[in-house]
C-alpha cells in the first residue's frame, strides 16, 4: 500500500471523513495534508511523520509501508526469539499449551490491531 492509501485507511477505520476533520483532530496544520496529494511524500519531515504515526497509533513502518509490525514488549519478544528456534514439535506444544492457557488467563483487549489477528 501506498502511504497515502494507508493514510485514507486510517481515516475510515477511525471515522475521520476528510482532511480538514484529520487536521483538527490531529494538530496537524491542513496543508500538510493536503501537500501529500498535490507535492507527493518524498521531502516530508520524519517529525510530521511521527506526529501522524502517534495520533492514529501505529508505527512509522505501517504508515509509510503499509507493513503491519506489532508493537511488543520484551516479554513478548523474548517468546517470540524463542518460539521460533523450537522444532516443530516443540512449536506445535506451545501452541496447544497458549490454546489452553488463553480461555483461562485471557484479558480484555482494546488493541484493534491485535484482535484482527484472532
Amino acid at each position: 500500500m501506498s502511504f497515502l492509501e494507508v493514510l485514507e485507511s486510517l481515516m475510515e477505520k477511525n471515522n475521520i471523513k476528510n482532511l480538514s476533520e484529520l487536521s483538527k483532530k490531529s494538530n496537524i496544520p491542513y496543508t500538510t495534508f493536503k501537500n501529500f496529494y498535490t507535492r507527493g511524500i518524498n521531502n516530508v519531515g520524519i517529525s510530521t511523520l511521527k506526529k501522524i504515526a502517534k495520533f492514529f497509533d501505529v508505527t512509522l513502518d505501517y504508515l509509510v509501508y503499509g507493513d503491519l509490525v506489532v508493537k511488543c514488549s520484551e516479554a513478548e519478544f523474548y517468546l517470540l526469539r524463542n518460539f521460533r528456534n523450537l522444532s516443530e514439535q516443540g512449536k506445535d506444544y506451545i501452541l496447544q499449551t497458549m490454546d489452553l492457557a488463553k480461555d483461562k488467563y485471557k484479558k480484555e483487549s482494546s488493541n484493534a490491531i491485535l484482535e484482527d489477528f484472532g
